[in-house]
């Protein structure tokens, strides 16, 4: 306090932080190197890691169950299926790309309610928590 002025604090509270098991995650950015693109309009593409280690998703073209293991600072999917069928053309990069980092082994980032995954390469994937 001083002259005509008083400076009152409250404790904030820390911003929720998602977890990276039992949220499902909604893709929302693909990156291939230093740039970060949107996902194919009208995709829908997710991840759900489960605490039990299953892990389902969707590429936004075709749906993949598995299992994930943590090893380290890394998550690995030792096994991992995806639905047979081809993807249209203009969902095709997107979908290997998706497996591509998701299938080599991934780094994990976390502030807040976004998922950062990052491959060992320069490719990478970025996610929203879902509502």
């Amino acid at each position: 306090s001083g002259n005509d002025v008083e400076m009152v604090f409250e404790k904030l509270e820390p911003v929720p932080e998602a977890e990276l098991t039992g949220t499902r995650w909604i893709l929302d950015g693909l990156i291939q190197g230093d740039t970060v693109t949107s996902p194919v309009a009208g995709s829908e593409g997710f991840i759900e890691l489960l605490s039990d280690g299953s892990v389902t998703g969707d590429t936004g073209c075709r749906p993949f169950s598995g299992q994930y293991i943590i090893e380290g600072a890394e998550v690995l999917m030792p096994e991992l299926a995806a639905d047979g069928h081809e993807c249209e053309p203009e969902f095709a990069d997107q979908d290997n790309l998706f497996f591509s980092v998701v299938g080599d082994g991934f780094r994990v980032d976390i502030e807040g309610n976004r998922l950062t995954m990052s491959s060992r390469g320069a490719e990478g994937l970025t996610f929203i928590a879902g509502q």
